[in-house]
């Protein structure tokens, strides 16, 4: 037994050591299949023209399957995961996830979730004030003075949805023991009712220049005034701007209440049922210890209540224009034209295809036949405030024959 192993024991070595190396190589390049330890944030790619999307997932789970050697080289930029919207209009879709891999080898097993909800809406603007909102505490003894931001409006512009809701822009500077002036670039956020930030918009420019002095506490400060609202505009309507007169009020108490102070409300003002602007005077709501200078109690305020522009596809009319005497329109192919229109609810209400006309004019076309038209907005009539979003087709074939 002994002779046997001690045999040629040279040879012997070197099998074992080649085993020894295949298992190793066998080991390494064996599969592994795993959830990926870290989330792929999700793109969305052909976003149709003049449409924003929303969606309440921004990233997604995947399990792969790959090497042991590749899975050491991964990351979440190894990844890219995204939902196509080509060749989709406004309304709400369930749409695929797509995950690909961007490094050779990588088998994408599974993804979480698969399909996700998005909603395409038409891209409303609007110009809005830069609101700043100051945090934390100066140094000892020294406050926030007034700042100045540049520029004072900006741009928004997001799903009409959205922006419709948002009356400003929120700066916000987080102070921690300063004791010097703060000349600082700040990104811009919207903030709900409840401090939140509003995702899914974009601001024109994304950030402002803020030159915030901090000077000694004092016992007077000037602050923003905040309108207090309860209840909602009638339907079809909102609120589309709060102006108040004067803009901001100075207040005095002790040093330590102004420091916690930056904006001043005024007692709730019910906007329940409204369907036109609201001009009143109403008072402060001011806190304990404070007053104004001047003893002001009362200020002047507009809310600005507009009709929620909707949509509405409508069958136009067709009227044809300028037709030859010795001819007759036999048919029009396709015969329904469908025209979007944007307006006032109360308008759009009474919108019907009696009052949305297609003219076509036939004065270029002397004999029988069949005649393709394109089709413009100047061609379509609609009554007033009404807007016209899209139209489909773009053309139209006409046939005509002889009397």
């Amino acid at each position: 037994m002994f002779k046997f192993i001690t045999n040629n024991w040279p040879a012997k070595i070197m099998c074992l050591i080649l085993a020894i190396v295949l298992w190793g190589y066998v080991a390494v390049g064996e599969s592994q299949v795993d959830n990926f330890p870290g989330e792929i944030a999700l793109e969305t790619k052909n976003v149709p023209e003049n449409l924003v999307a929303i969606t309440d997932v921004e990233r997604v789970q995947i399990k792969i399957s790959a090497d042991r050697n590749i899975w050491n080289r991964l990351s979440s930029n190894s990844f890219t995961a995204y939902i196509d919207l080509n060749g989709l209009s406004e309304g709400t879709y369930e749409t695929d996830v797509i995950v690909k891999s961007n490094v050779g080898n990588v088998e994408i097993v599974d993804v979480a979730p698969q399909k996700i909800l998005v909603r395409l809406e038409k891209v409303a603007k609007k110009i809005i004030p830069v609101k700043l909102q100051v945090e934390g505490d100066a140094g000892e003894g020294l406050v926030a003075g007034d700042a100045k931001i540049e520029p004072e409006n900006i741009e928004i512009s997001g799903a009409k949805s959205i922006i419709e809701k948002i009356l400003d822009a929120t700066a916000i500077i987080k102070l921690n023991g300063e004791t010097e002036n703060i000349e600082k670039t700040v990104a811009l956020s919207a903030l709900d009712a409840e401090g939140e930030e509003i995702k899914n918009i974009n601001f024109n420019p994304k950030e402002v220049k803020v030159s915030l002095p901090i000077v000694k506490a004092g016992t007077t400060k000037t602050v923003g005034i905040k309108v207090k609202t309860s209840g909602k505009p009638k339907a079809g309507y909102w609120i589309s701007q709060i102006t108040t007169i004067p803009s901001d009020i100075t207040i005095k108490s002790n040093s330590g209440v102004l420091k916690g102070t930056n904006y001043i409300e005024t007692k709730t003002i019910d906007v329940e049922g409204a369907s036109q602007n609201i001009s009143r005077t109403i008072d402060l709501d001011l806190p304990s210890g404070v007053t104004t200078i001047d003893n002001i109690a009362t200020i002047k305020i507009e809310i600005k209540i507009s009709p929620t522009n909707l949509d509405k596809e409508i069958s136009a009319n067709i009227a044809y224009e300028n037709l030859s005497g010795l001819l007759k329109v036999d048919g029009l192919d396709p015969n329904n034209i469908k025209v979007m229109a944007s307006g006032p609810s109360d308008i759009l209400n009474n919108l019907s295809g009696s009052n949305v006309q297609l003219k076509i004019n036939l004065s270029n076309y002397k004999s029988a036949g069949s005649y393709s038209i394109d089709i413009d907005k100047s061609m379509i009539s609609v009554p007033g405030g009404v807007s016209i979003s899209s139209f489909v087709p773009s053309s139209v074939k006409v046939n005509l024959s002889n009397k």
